[in-house]
């Protein structure tokens, strides 16, 4: 479980510890081995081949994750959903933090079966028997490989749906009993289909107390941007350094999800450093998020850093800690959101009804 407590910074520029990470593959929603294939995409100079990866997909993690796929019996559900004794339902990896079991639930999920000569059991990526045996370049490779390229959550959604009309015929506490399709010279002719692309690493909690104007009805806030301290920032610290591109005394610019960077106005901005939230619950410190208050942009055109003029830390922030104008989460239910509103573009970025 200590491996969803430890992690170090991302080496890609813009991407801070704590922030959104793009490119991970979800294990859980990989569909054909050639995905699978991609990720750890041995080369020469990977200790595996390409049968490994091959035996480790149709052995270990298709049979243990999704042990009817393919089949007439196999059901879309998990085993949270309907039942541990259903053997017809996805078995999904879960981050150690969530998981029922310490190892079993997780990208540390034992081969299946074990080998009579095995003692222990070993994780379903790392190629020979345990110790003392192991070989920690050698047979731990495709493990720490995967590692750095899978996840077990998504953020990013294609939607599709198709908007029909019935008759219906009764109620019951099932639900409407439907009857027949309304059309106007062939059946389906009045259906109308939409597709939308949603991306939920955008989404944000409103901070209490909120320390800007809320977000307008049907949105969500103003589109999310992030970057990542280059120093280290004590307590009482009120200049800090961040990675981005100087313009002028009051405005900075950073690479937000595209190739063209984002401009930003920070006077009198407040920004939010680290994640997470500095209330005490019980023993325990939730995270080292806070806001400070923006005073003065310096720095020189070019070398991708900038210096911010703050109003003092009350909390230690390590370098390549997050920086941004968003507190990251997901705010439950909206009813009144709007998919169509522009100010929503930077959430869902494609939406349009798709013709015959």
């Amino acid at each position: 479980k200590a491996f969803d407590l430890l992690t170090v910074a991302n080496r890609m520029p813009g991407i801070p510890l704590g922030g959104r990470e793009p490119g991970k593959v979800n294990l859980n929603t990989v569909a054909d081995v050639r995905v699978f294939r991609a990720v750890l995409d041995p080369g020469q100079g990977n200790r595996f081949l390409p049968t490994f990866v091959d035996n480790a997909w149709l052995t270990t993690i298709l049979p243990t994750r999704s042990p009817k796929w393919g089949t007439a019996t196999y059901i879309s559900a998990t085993e949270d959903e309907v039942g541990v004794t259903n053997p017809r339902a996805d078995r999904p990896f879960k981050l150690a933090g969530h998981a029922t079991s310490p190892y079993e639930d997780t990208l540390f999920r034992t081969t299946n079966p074990q080998p009579a000569s095995v003692a222990y059991p070993f994780p379903m990526l790392f190629k020979d028997a345990p110790q003392p045996t192991q070989n920690y370049i050698d047979d731990e490779e495709p493990h720490r490989k995967a590692w750095n390229n899978l996840t077990t959550v998504s953020d990013g959604f294609l939607v599709i749906w198709t908007v029909g009309f019935f008759e219906v015929e009764g109620v019951t506490l099932a639900g409407p009993t439907l009857g027949k399709e309304l059309f106007d010279k062939v059946p389906g002719d009045l259906r109308a289909q939409y597709s939308a692309v949603v991306d939920r690493s955008m989404l944000q909690v409103t901070p209490v107390p909120a320390p800007a104007p809320p977000p307008a009805p049907g949105t969500n806030g103003s589109k999310p941007w992030e970057t990542k301290l280059l120093a280290d920032a004590n307590v009482g610290t009120t200049t800090i350094t961040v990675e981005g591109g100087f313009l002028s005394a009051t405005t900075m610019n950073v690479y937000n999800g595209g190739v063209v960077p984002d401009v930003f106005d920070l006077t009198q901005t407040q920004l939010r450093l680290g994640t997470g939230s500095t209330i005490v619950t019980l023993p325990a410190i939730q995270g080292d998020g806070e806001w400070v208050t923006v005073t003065n942009v310096a720095g020189v055109a070019g070398t991708g850093t900038v210096t911010l003029t703050i109003t003092p830390t009350t909390r230690f922030h390590g370098g390549s800690s997050r920086v941004g104008n968003t507190v990251p989460g997901n705010p439950g239910p909206q009813p009144l959101f709007d998919a169509s509103n522009p100010a929503n573009r930077h959430l869902v970025p494609y939406f349009t009804r798709l013709e015959p």
